[in-house]
């Protein structure tokens, strides 16, 4: 996930040298200097120590066309970020949602952590707190001197706090963006993908049925996602509220019934309550 293949090119260096289709350029001035660039396409592989390695590319016959070709170790390249890539969490919609600890090289508090349809996408997810965004907690331990660096590994909680969620049910894409340069979460092409968010709940959010007053009420094909057989159905006039619809049999609470949490049913009783 390096742009390219996350090769050095050689580019208008002292010799005639070869040439790396779709890999960096390492440019020499005055035939010394060399600035190494991997262009404008933003990197989004793992957090963490990787190793600097030239190709001659001279008279030697390397081609200099695989990373295999690449033998002279010439230094580290610390790449700040989340690692792994694989950090999938689950929270239930309904109820506070806490990630635990997130994992990285060099994380800071200033980093954010975004929910997502899609990461790179300019867009935000409904009804879940602060739009699914959230800050990083914990520290950046830096110990620097003129020949020393070195950075530490971090692994950060995150959560949003006692707000519940009561976003739609689904798998949702957890987005890490850098605070090292401002507020990346306007920055969509900042975001690396670092693994999903199942969500368990209801989907989509507005799943309109019918009873009628004096005849019994039940219903099926409740859809969402991952719904358990102990989830339990309320009528209301208002959710979160204890607006307790009258005349209702088990003052409007049942739990779902079947295999995937999608069947609901009041029984024989009938419903009495006004319309």
């Amino acid at each position: 996930r390096m742009p390219g293949p996350g090769v050095l090119k050689l580019d208008a260096a002292p010799r005639n040298m070869s040439s790396w289709a779709n890999a960096t350029n390492l440019s020499f001035a005055e035939g010394r200097l060399g600035v190494i660039t991997w262009g404008s396409a933003p990197i989004s592989t793992p957090g963490g120590r990787y190793r600097l390695c030239w190709c001659s590319g001279a008279s030697d016959g390397a081609a200099c066309t695989t990373a295999e070709s690449s033998h002279f170790d010439f230094g580290g390249l610390v790449l700040l970020g989340a690692a792994p890539l694989s950090q999938d969490r689950t929270c239930v919609s309904g109820q506070s949602c806490s990630l635990g600890r997130m994992k990285g090289l060099g994380l800071t508090m200033g980093d954010r952590l975004l929910v997502l349809e899609t990461c790179g996408e300019q867009s935000t997810l409904a009804r879940f707190p602060d739009s699914g965004v959230t800050s990083l907690g914990g520290g950046f331990a830096v110990n620097a001197s003129a020949d020393n660096l070195t950075v530490t590994n971090v692994a950060a909680e995150v959560s949003w706090g006692s707000v519940r969620v009561t976003s739609a049910g689904g798998v949702y894409r957890l987005c890490w963006c850098s605070g090292h340069f401002g507020d990346c979460t306007t920055t969509p092409s900042t975001h690396v993908d670092i693994g999903s968010l199942s969500l368990i709940g209801l989907t989509p959010l507005y799943q309109d049925k019918t009873c009628i007053s004096g005849q019994t009420c039940g219903f099926d094909g409740i859809a969402g996602l991952h719904l358990p057989m102990e989830g339990r159905f309320v009528v209301l006039d208002t959710c979160a509220t204890k607006a307790i619809v009258p005349r209702f049999p088990a003052a409007g609470q049942v739990f779902s019934l079947g295999g995937s949490g999608s069947i609901v049913s009041w029984g024989s009783a009938a419903v009495t309550g006004p319309g």
